[in-house]
Formats: C-alpha cells, structure tokens, sequence
C-alpha cells in the first residue's frame, strides 16, 4: 500500500508539474503571467488558472474600450467649438472675446433592479460616457 501510495503521490506532483509548465508556456510572453501563475500556486489547478487569465484579459479589453470611446468622445469637437470655429473672424483691429459656458449638470435619481451581470454592464456603462454615480444598497 506504501508503494502505491507513492505512485499517486509521484503521479501528483508530476501533474502539477506539467500544468505549471503548460501555463507558463502558455503565457510566457504575457505581463500578466506573474498573476495568472500566483493563481495557479494557490489552488494548483491549471482550470483555474487559465480562466483567471481569460478573465483578466476580458477585463483588460473592456479597459481598452472604454478608452478609446473616452478618447473619440474627447477628440469630437463640440458644438460650442464647432459654434466658434464656423463664426464671424473679426477685423484684426476688433477684438471679441468669446467665453463658452458648460452646459450645466444635474442630479437624477432612480432605482434599478436587474440581474447581477446587468447591474455590472450598467455600472460599466456609466463610467464608459463620464456619469459620475453613487451605488447606495
């Protein structure tokens, strides 16, 4: 039984050994690698280790999302820009200053049910267009 007990054991430690050489080829050229691997140490199951990286690059790509839309809605001229750009250039003797006035913000209130994935995708949404929220429970 000893003897047997020592193959299971030996078999084990060889598992785990090739898992952590799989991730690691898996994602050797990844900047996450050093987080997916602290992962895998910790429950020693490459299952979960690998749908931590997939979900650290999903989060990641949602990250990189909501840049570029901040980044395009910051780049898109508004219409008070547009307003200034297509007026009236004075002679250069006459000077005009123009001051543009934000549009004012205000608060709304409201309660939203809805699953947990769809509470996450609204929150997602409300800080992918600039809203500033407060989550009271």
């Amino acid at each position: 039984k000893l003897d047997k007990l020592k193959e299971n054991m030996a078999a084990a430690v060889q598992q785990i050994v090739d898992d952590l050489a799989e991730v690691r080829k898996l994602y050797a050229d990844s900047p996450m690698l050093t987080a997916i691997m602290q992962r895998f140490e910790q429950t020693l199951d490459k299952g979960a280790a690998l749908a931590y990286a997939a979900e650290i690059e999903r989060r990641e790509q949602q990250r990189r999302e909501r840049e570029a839309a901040k980044n395009a809605r910051e780049s898109q001229p508004t219409p008070e820009t547009i307003l200034v750009e297509k007026s009236f250039t004075p002679p250069e003797e006459t000077v005009i200053h123009t001051t543009v006035q934000p549009e004012p913000t205000i608060t709304g209130t409201f309660r939203v049910k809805g699953t947990k994935a769809q509470l996450i995708a609204l929150r997602e949404f409300l800080k992918a267009n600039g809203l500033d929220f407060e989550i009271i429970r």
